[in-house]
């Protein structure tokens, strides 16, 4: 389940940071840190936006409908997205996602690989974030419960104004996850992969926690 998937997430963290880590491992990060930062750029505007084009794209792309993928499905499909990968970084990539050498990565796991994943102290608040609308843990929940515990605003920064009624903005933050059509289960990887898209625009892990706390009171 994507609850489950923490653990790994954790596992590939560790095996960075023990003080035996090879130069090829050192050579590998850097380079994973090189290619996300190009693909980075060329959403940092809007990467809402993006992560939910992108998503939607995928989508529509995807046949089986598993959210699944092989490395020339995914190839194919960032060609046809137009997203600028070079094909050394694609694989790059690939080999770090697929270290289990199964010849497949989720959706949610890649879309997090391109940009990056956020840091131990924001991944710590979206997750307790999330704790509130899955309780028992199951990897799922729905729009009902997200829409009792979510507080919609528009902005991190605090001294900004808002636009908009909490309607409209509750709506908006909902049709994210709306790909395919209303949508009856919004799973962990991609609740993870909103509030990740959110962070990309703070710098400030504080200000980050801040926003957290408003709009989910953790």
């Amino acid at each position: 389940c994507d609850g489950c998937r923490i653990e790994e997430r954790n596992d590939r963290i560790e095996a960075f940071t023990q003080p035996d880590y090879s130069k090829e491992d050192v050579e590998n990060a850097r380079l994973i840190r090189y290619v996300q930062e190009r693909v980075r750029s060329q959403f940092a505007s809007r990467p809402i936006k993006y992560f939910v084009n992108l998503r939607e794209f995928f989508h529509e792309k995807d046949i089986n409908k598993d959210g699944v993928w092989r490395r020339d499905e995914l190839e194919s499909a960032l060609k046809s997205y137009r997203l600028k990968l070079d094909y050394e970084d694609f694989l790059v990539l690939w080999g770090h996602l697929d270290q289990d050498r199964s010849g497949v990565v989720d959706l949610g796991e890649f879309i997090r690989g391109l940009v990056g994943e956020v840091n131990e102290a924001r991944f710590g608040v979206i997750r307790r974030a999330w704790s509130k609308v899955d309780p028992s843990c199951t990897g799922t929940t729905s729009p009902v419960t997200i829409r009792h515990f979510y507080n919609p605003v528009i902005s991190l920064n605090p001294n900004e104004e808002e636009s908009g009624n909490k309607s409209s903005l509750m709506e908006e933050f909902l049709d994210t996850f709306s790909i395919g059509g209303k949508k009856q289960t919004i799973t962990f990887s991609e609740f993870l992969d909103y509030h990740t898209a959110i962070s990309l625009t703070e710098a400030s892990d504080e200000v980050f926690a801040r926003y957290m706390k408003t709009c989910w009171n953790v």
